[in-house]
C-alpha cells in the first residue's frame, strides 16, 4: 500500500475498526513510511475522539457499538467485509418480549412460538432473522400490572416474586448467563444511574442469526393477578446500510 492508497483509505472509512487485520497491517506500514507532516495527519485520523472514548475511562463508557467494534474479529469474514465496504452497518438495537405472568410460578418468556406484535414482541420465533448478528451488552427484566391489558401496564423493577426468582437464559442451547442466575441482578431499586431492571453484561456475547433464544423464569411465589413481565435484549446489531 502506497501513501496515496493509505490516504484514500483513511478518508473513506468512518471507523478503522472495520478493517481486516491484513489491511490494518498494510495501513500502519504505509503510515510509517510517510513524511513527518503526512504521518502526523494520518495519526490524527487513527487517534480520533471515538477511538479515545473506546479506550479511555477504563472502558466504563463503552456504547454497544463500541463493544461490538472491539469484537469484530468474532464475526464471519463476509460480515466484516460488508461493514468495511459500507454495505452493512452497526446500529443500536433493543429486542423485547412481554407476557402475562398472572398467577404463574414459572414463565417461558422467549420461545420459538413467539410472534411479532407491537407492544408484545419484536422478536419472531425467538431468534434473529437471517444474516442478522447482535452483540448482547445488557438485559432488562421488568414487570408491571394493569387491569386493562399488557400495553397499559407501567413497567419497572420486578415485583417481589420476580426479583426473588431465577432466570435461565440460553442461546443455541448454551448458557449466556450461569444456570439459575438469581433475578436479584435486575433489582435496581434506589439506583439512579441505570434504567429499572437493567443489568449490563461484564462479558458481552454475539448472538448469531437464526439461533434459538430462550429466557425461562422461575418465580419465588405466584405472581399477582394482572401482572405482566417483560424482557429487553440490548446491544448492537448488523443491518444493511
Amino acid at each position: 500500500m502506497n501513501t496515496e492508497e493509505a490516504n484514500a483509505l483513511l478518508m473513506s472509512v468512518d471507523d478503522l475498526g472495520f478493517l481486516s487485520p491484513e489491511k490494518t497491517e498494510l495501513l500502519l506500514g504505509a503510515i510509517g513510511a510517510m513524511p513527518p507532516q503526512q504521518k502526523h495527519a494520518a495519526m490524527k485520523k487513527l487517534i480520533s475522539p471515538n477511538t479515545a472514548n473506546r479506550i479511555g475511562a477504563g472502558g466504563t463508557n463503552l456504547s454497544p457499538r463500541d463493544e461490538a467494534m472491539m469484537r469484530l474479529g468474532m464475526l464471519p469474514p463476509d460480515i466484516r467485509k460488508g461493514l468495511e465496504d459500507k454495505r452493512l452497518q452497526l446500529v443500536d438495537t433493543v429486542y423485547y418480549t412481554r407476557k402475562s405472568g398472572a398467577a404463574l410460578t414459572a414463565l417461558k418468556l422467549i420461545t420459538n412460538a413467539d410472534t411479532q406484535l407491537a407492544g408484545t414482541s419484536n422478536l419472531a420465533n425467538g431468534m434473529l432473522q437471517k444474516d442478522n448478528y447482535m452483540l448482547l451488552t445488557a438485559i432488562k427484566l421488568v414487570s408491571g400490572t394493569s387491569a386493562t391489558g399488557i400495553n397499559d401496564a407501567v413497567y419497572g423493577v420486578g415485583e417481589k416474586g420476580v426479583v426473588n426468582g431465577e432466570i435461565e437464559f440460553k442461546v443455541n442451547g448454551k448458557y449466556l448467563l450461569p444456570n439459575r442466575t438469581p433475578n436479584k441482578i435486575f433489582d435496581t431499586t434506589n439506583m439512579t444511574n441505570v434504567a429499572p431492571g437493567y443489568y449490563r453484561l461484564a462479558n458481552p456475547k454475539w448472538i448469531d442469526a437464526q439461533q434459538q433464544i430462550e429466557a425461562n423464569l422461575t418465580f419465588s411465589q405466584a405472581l399477582a393477578a394482572n401482572t405482566f413481565v417483560g424482557i429487553e435484549l440490548i446491544g448492537a446489531s448488523v443491518t444493511p446500510y
